[in-house]
């Protein structure tokens, strides 16, 4: 058995075993440079969100999970009559 757990995954690689990864990974990279552009958002920005969405986001957040808890019911020893 091997120690390795990946050793029984079918892949297109798994008859290469006389791969010279030394070399392979010695040669230089060919690829060109990447150049970012000169913009000031990121991949990751997004417009800053104000109070009305919030609001928004805060009250379907509540309702959602009142649907997946459902609704509070009172037991029997809360409700007793006076």
């Amino acid at each position: 058995m091997s120690d390795n757990e990946f050793d029984n995954i079918p892949d297109e690689f798994a008859g290469i075993d006389d791969a010279d990864w030394g070399e392979i990974l010695s040669c230089p990279d060919t690829r060109p440079p990447h150049v970012q552009s000169p913009s000031t958002s990121s991949v990751y920005s997004w417009d800053p969100l104000d109070d009305d969405v919030l609001a928004q986001l805060d009250t379907l957040e509540y309702e959602l999970t009142q649907q997946v808890s459902g609704p509070s019911q009172p037991t029997s020893a809360s409700t007793s009559a006076t």
